[in-house]
């Protein structure tokens, strides 16, 4: 009996793979926006008190990340490290959204650049939220994700 309640609780492979897509549809398409619409993120960024000397350094930052981690979790390389990273960007994402809700900030976030509307607000929070569970849900279980190295 333990063993058939083991079975139901632990995600399917599909539901792990599906989580691994994902998250490579949410970094693709973020870094996408950000490279056809910069001043979104960067007006953002502005509105939130950062450094202007800083916000051209943290937008390729970003853009890098989200670029290198949908491309690893995609093939599948380095798996859980890039799972852990897109949990722990989603985590600064929210923790500075967090920020400009308390500072009473109403502005687009610019995490899709101007493909999605992005206001700050409870939504973006929760939405980031279910990004981190998917991301946690990779973590768990990387033995059942997706990888170019297990299909060569």
């Amino acid at each position: 009996m333990a063993g058939i309640i083991k079975y139901f609780l632990r995600p399917h492979k599909m539901l792990v793979r599906i989580s691994q897509l994902l998250l490579v549809l949410i970094f693709s398409i973020s870094a996408i926006g950000k490279l056809l619409h910069p001043e979104s993120f960067f007006s953002f960024l502005i509105k939130t008190s950062f450094a202007e000397e800083f916000i051209v350094p943290i937008y390729y930052l970003v853009l890098i990340f989200e670029i290198y981690l949908s491309v690893s979790i995609l093939l599948g390389l380095n798996i859980k490290t890039s799972a852990r990273m897109t949990f722990a960007l989603l985590t600064v994402f929210t923790l500075v959204i967090i920020y400009a809700l308390i500072r009473g900030l109403s502005a687009n976030c610019g995490c899709f650049g101007d493909i999605f509307n992005g206001d700050i607000g409870v939504f973006v929070i929760l939405r980031n939220m279910i990004f981190m569970l998917t991301s946690l849900i990779v973590i768990r279980n990387t033995d059942k994700t997706f990888s170019i190295r297990k299909n060569i």
